[in-house]
């Protein structure tokens, strides 16, 4: 696989948009002095612009790393070559994406900048908004369960009725047997764990909306004690029995613990809003004057030399 050396990647397609017609020129033009085969010094002269002080000073240094920055010069000039000897640079996709591409790496440069000019206290702004609302930052709680589930049967609710009543009878007879559960879930759970004894192996994590999830759900996160069961959940799909097999509850979170990710939250909502300032500013205004005849003429030409170059079906 090529490596590329950090800053000396293959240009982005925005830019290519911007060589290709410097690639084309540079190698008709006798006079320009060639650093290697295809690789024009006005080439090299405007790809540095975009290579980063530190890795400048590197190549200086390190003759391996001028030779992988030619290299990758030559790879990139020869991508755009052949772009254009396959007649890419006529095709209306390849172009509209090129101008696309162009155009965002425009916005975000002026995003960037306009971000800079903001000067706010960003740990004071996470502070206060840990402060006004504390409860939002917690550690929601963690459980892992075991669960027996009898399906309702169309027909036969009151006979799957039954089968769950029994079991939890057996399991309420004799609350100290830890392996009864497990062996009356090989037995007689219809779900897809009833084979490992009915244990979720994994975490279940609390849902923000739980007033909102299964009634099987919402029994299950109601258990506080390592062994705790349930009484008989009636679903929409069946009859359950969950326990608890182990518990972490909820808890707060320190403003230290969390003060990264709400400053993280502060700057994108900050970032936004400099999106929106800066589209705005880019708006045409509503009485912007333009020729509309010349647009059609050049729209029209522009359609003509589409259906002339059209090969005939």
């Amino acid at each position: 696989m090529r490596e590329f050396h950090p800053g000396t990647r293959l240009l982005s397609a925005s830019m290519l948009l911007l060589l290709l017609p410097v690639f084309a020129n540079a190698a008709e033009t006798a006079q320009d002095q060639m650093v290697a085969d295809t690789v024009s010094v006005a080439v090299v002269e405007q790809n540095l612009k975009t290579v980063r002080t530190a890795n400048l000073q590197e190549m200086l240094n390190e003759p391996e790393k001028r030779a992988g920055y030619v290299n990758n010069l030559y790879f990139t000039q020869l991508l755009e070559k052949t772009f254009v000897d396959e007649g890419l640079d006529q095709d209306q996709q390849w172009l509209e994406a090129l101008f696309n591409a162009r155009s965002q790496v425009l916005l975000d440069a002026l995003i960037v900048n306009a971000f800079k000019e903001i000067d706010e206290d960003l740990e004071a702004l996470a502070k206060e908004r840990y402060a006004a609302n504390p409860d939002i930052y917690k550690k929601r709680k963690k459980i892992k369960v075991a669960l027996i589930m009898v399906l309702k049967n169309p027909g036969m609710e009151d006979q799957d009725r039954s089968e769950i009543e029994e079991i939890a009878a057996k399991l309420n007879a004799d609350p100290e047997n830890d392996s009864l559960f497990y062996e009356l879930a090989k037995e007689h759970s219809d779900d897809k764990m009833a084979d490992q004894g009915g244990v979720n192996k994994k975490w279940l994590i609390a849902p923000v909306d739980l007033e909102n999830r299964s009634p099987v759900q919402q029994a299950a996160f109601a258990l506080d004690t390592r062994g705790q069961m349930t009484e008989i959940i009636e679903s929409e799909y069946g009859y359950s029995i969950v326990r608890l097999l182990n518990v972490t509850p909820e808890s707060q979170l320190s403003f230290a613990e969390v003060k990264q990710d709400i400053i993280d939250q502060i700057v994108g909502e900050l970032k936004y809003l400099k999106q929106a300032e800066v589209m705005q500013s880019l708006e045409a205004p509503d009485d912007l004057v333009f020729d509309d005849e010349l647009i059609e003429r050049l729209i029209s030409e522009n359609l003509e030399g589409r259906e002339a170059k059209a090969p005939e079906k």
